[in-house]
């Protein structure tokens, strides 16, 4: 069973983009993945997300919590599913926040997040896309 961190921005979306991440959490874990989600690893930490409705998190808050996810990614994680809002490179995208691996976004959480996950060598791909790969595999 492949262990999934979820990546996506956070920080600036309403509520944290909580349901965001409680949905693919939901979608990829019926699919028979072990998900490992920063939400979540937040509740359990008692940093409730939805306490910062505007989605802005005071600094010292930000850098703890993200240091514990990056910690989790690394040491409990194999691959990582990207929220579906972040998008692969196109021919379109140029001028566009591009990461070294291929993906788009604007949030630098989740750039860092991806850069982690390439230098460690672990698959990256959606969460559409892994549960794609759970339906060819016959995880569920």
């Amino acid at each position: 069973m492949k262990r999934l961190y979820i990546a996506g921005p956070m920080s600036g979306k309403p509520y944290l983009n909580v349901a965001a991440f409680d949905a693919a959490t939901e979608r990829l874990a019926t699919a028979g993945y072990y998900v490992v989600s920063p939400i979540d690893l937040d509740r359990r930490a008692g940093c409730m997300p939805y306490n910062y409705q505007g989605g802005i998190v005071p600094e010292e808050v930000y850098h703890a919590r993200f240091n514990a996810s990056m910690q989790s990614l690394l040491s409990d994680c194999c691959a990582i599913a990207l929220l579906d809002e972040v998008k692969r490179v196109n021919a379109d995208d140029r001028g566009m926040s591009v990461s070294e691996s291929g993906w788009i976004t604007g949030s630098k959480g989740t750039r860092a997040e991806i850069a982690a996950g390439t230098l460690a060598g672990y698959p990256i791909y959606n969460v559409a896309e892994w549960l794609h790969l759970s339906v060819l595999l016959g995880q569920k």
